[in-house]
């Protein structure tokens, strides 16, 4: 009832100016459905695989994820996957579940002019940062794998598109290039380096780009013959 009222709204030039001004791309987020309220907000709604994917779920505590492989290298073989929340409050919960892991997957989202949403004083990048140095360094993960996920790269193109300047939030980002190219390895070399300082001894540095919405393969195969190798086994 109310959707032609819902994109009146959003679609109206001063709604827009004032989201501008603020630099507030919120349409770059995930989970947001205002560009698409005329499609979705009827009665005989389905959501599409995109609408699936773009639905954002917090992760609140701790989820066990059991699989497993029905095809590829080992077939047969069971994986299981520990999703943990990345808020500060669910960080005390993270240490049982360091004892023989064998990998770790941690999502990095370069989303260097946004603040967390429990203390808005701190960069949501440099906290990222902050503890992945903290993972690397950390002795009970000194045989863990480690592999970066650069994530939510729509949103970062996006952002550099709207002459957002990453100067403004990451000072020591210099005179260089406001483009993706630059930026994405400007921060992969600054995890590469913690990873490699920090580690308590040498260990393969892996990392992917990834988005919320674009498909891409879940794992390079450098990075999945590292789990093959060492398969998860039911304890």
């Amino acid at each position: 009832a109310c959707r032609d009222d819902i994109v009146t709204l959003w679609e109206d030039q001063i709604v827009q100016g004032v989201l501008k001004k603020q630099s507030a791309r919120i349409q770059d987020m995930p989970g947001f459905f205002l560009n698409d309220a005329g499609r979705i907000a009827v009665m005989n709604y389905e959501p599409s695989d995109d609408d699936i994917v773009r639905a954002r779920v917090r992760t609140l505590g701790v989820e066990e994820h059991h699989f497993t492989m029905e095809g590829g290298a080992l077939p047969g073989t069971e994986w299981y996957i520990y999703d943990v929340g990345g808020s500060r409050s669910c960080r005390q919960h993270w240490i049982p579940f360091f004892d023989d892991v064998q990998a770790i997957i941690f999502l990095a989202p370069l989303a260097f002019n946004l603040v967390l949403e429990e203390d808005a004083k701190v960069n949501r990048l440099e906290d990222s940062i902050t503890l992945w140095r903290q993972v690397c360094e950390n002795a009970l993960l000194a045989k863990t794998t480690l592999i970066l996920f650069l994530n939510k790269m729509d949103i970062l193109q996006a952002t550099l598109a709207a002459n957002i300047r990453v100067v403004k939030y990451v000072p020591s980002y210099g005179d260089q290039p406001n483009e993706i190219t630059h930026v994405t390895k400007y921060f992969r070399d600054k995890f590469r380096g913690y990873h490699k300082r920090l580690s308590p001894k040498p260990r393969p540095f892996y990392w992917h780009e990834t988005s919320v919405i674009v498909r891409v393969p879940f794992f390079r195969p450098s990075s999945l013959s590292v789990l093959l190798s060492h398969p998860i086994h039911p304890s």
